[in-house]
């Protein structure tokens, strides 16, 4: 026999800890599996709250350069190195809170990959976890293009959050939430920025009014978004990349479709 639980939450993202948390308030005894060495998954490790971060940092350089509107005198440029390392500090706080009231619930927190048996258990590596109530709540990742393969150049939403260095021009595939970010926050870092959506229009899920919106505001601000246009190719030549609808270059890449990408198959394994 293994260690009893009332429930056991397979991923410690968002929908995971929020059921945990919630289950444990309720007076039941629960651990969360979870294969990451942190908790909080997508939203928090890399995505809404990193974006959120890089996005206000990207709102106090848009507010430098309209200084003089106010009638103050100001100048400044962006520190990527900075930037990250307040990216990183957002980050870091909201674990440690979490992590804390995970804690403070008397939730377990199980590391390793999870294996669900055919009858009411799960098993974490050599250690069996007893229950009749299991959430699988293993998250997602970005979903790359047929054919596309990761480049120091060609890269996902995951590595943009900590890439090296700002580029000078960037394509942004896909115009859902993080696309539209990723776009924004480039162009308030001084980057060219041409965004590309399949859909007949950017922000493809939201009302059409709020597309029209963010396209007019997109065009102040210097954005070539262009809407109805698959991506064929993307050559990466080691010096820039292209794609072959354009004779145009750009220094990176940057896959961003559909929010934060397609749910992936959780690393589950069923029991015989």
């Amino acid at each position: 026999m293994g260690d009893p639980f009332d429930l056991v939450v397979v991923g410690a993202g968002t929908g995971g800890y929020s059921t945990a948390l919630i289950a444990a308030q309720l007076g039941k005894r629960v651990a969360i599996v979870e294969q990451g060495e942190r908790l909080g998954g997508t939203c928090l490790l890399r995505g809404c709250i990193p974006t959120k971060a890089l996005l206000q940092s990207a709102a106090v350089m848009d507010t430098v350069e309209r200084a003089s509107e106010w009638g103050i005198k100001a100048a400044g440029e962006p520190d990527w190195s900075a930037i990250v390392a307040f990216e990183d500090s957002m980050v870091d706080k909201l674990v440690k809170g979490l992590t804390g009231l995970v804690k403070l619930r008397g939730i377990e927190v199980v590391s390793g990959s999870a294996r669900i048996r055919s009858g009411p258990g799960v098993d974490v590596g050599d250690r069996g976890l007893e229950t009749s109530a299991v959430v699988i709540a293993s998250g997602s990742r970005p979903k790359m293009l047929p054919g596309l393969e990761l480049t120091p150049r060609i890269i996902t939403s995951d590595q943009a959050l900590w890439y090296d260095r700002l580029p000078g021009s960037a394509v942004v595939i896909g115009a859902g939430a993080v696309g539209l970010e990723f776009a924004s926050l480039y162009r308030s870092f001084g980057a060219e920025v041409t965004l590309i959506e399949a859909l007949p229009r950017l922000a493809p899920l939201e009302d059409d009014e709020v597309s029209r919106e963010i396209g007019r505001a997109f065009r102040k601000r210097g954005i070539t978004a262009v809407a109805s246009a698959a991506v064929k190719e993307v050559t990466d030549t080691g010096r820039h990349l292209s794609r072959c609808r354009r004779a145009r270059t750009r220094d990176r890449w940057t896959r961003a479709q559909g929010g934060r990408g397609r749910p992936h198959r959780p690393r589950l394994r069923s029991g015989g």
